[in-house]
């Protein structure tokens, strides 16, 4: 499939969730507003959720990032752009997206992403006996900035766009840390430059 018919595809999603609910649109609605085949669509995509899985990480996320090195700048800078165009283009798409549970749904599929980027960020600075730990405390934060951005977008973007991506990198090392309970060895996180950082919190205050 060739970029314009994804494109096509991805813009037929937008329309659609305009005026009925991702979760009662099937695939038939989106070759029959695209006008793309339906030998086309499986060739490429599983289901309809594989679809959305394109639209997040292809033309949200994964293209957002600056570089494969992500220091805190990097991170943040990232959030904003990713906050900007779910404002101006992707908010309702991505708040009835997270809405639709079930096998493949995008909102484990983002929870995979999330929890193995900061899983493989953060494990140096522990042992394996608190892998387990560490992933659930992942897990947490990954959960925690999705539904928050759902939160953003039913808010009506209150939040400043920057404003709410310093929320979401900060929080990503308060609560990376504060679940693993052990100030000691999250010590150096704090000049970890791939991890977000606490300047001036209770918390940074507590490893000083």
């Amino acid at each position: 499939m060739g970029d314009n018919a994804k494109i096509c595809l991805e813009q037929a999603i937008l329309d659609l969730c305009e005026t009925k609910h991702l979760s009662k649109i099937t695939v038939t609605d989106v070759l029959k507003a695209s006008g793309i085949t339906k030998s086309c669509f499986y060739s490429n995509f599983r289901d309809i959720n594989d679809l959305y899985h394109y639209i997040y990480w292809e033309r949200i996320a994964a293209s957002s990032w600056p570089g494969l090195n992500k220091s805190y700048d990097d991170y943040l800078s990232a959030c904003i752009i990713i906050n900007r165009k779910i404002k101006n283009r992707y908010g309702k798409f991505f708040l009835q997206a997270i809405e639709c549970h079930g096998q493949n749904c995008l909102e484990e599929f983002i929870l995979e992403k999330t929890v193995a980027f900061d899983f493989n960020m953060a494990k140096q600075f522990y042992s394996e006996d608190k892998y387990d730990r560490l992933l659930f405390a992942c897990r947490f934060y990954a959960h925690g900035w999705i539904h928050s951005r759902c939160d953003w977008i039913r808010s009506g973007y209150k939040m400043p766009i920057k404003e709410f991506a310093q929320q979401i990198c900060d929080s990503r090392f308060a609560l990376l840390t504060w679940l693993m309970g052990d100030n000691e060895k999250a010590k150096p996180m704090l000049q970890c430059p791939d991890l977000a950082i606490i300047s001036d919190t209770s918390i940074h205050r507590d490893f000083h």
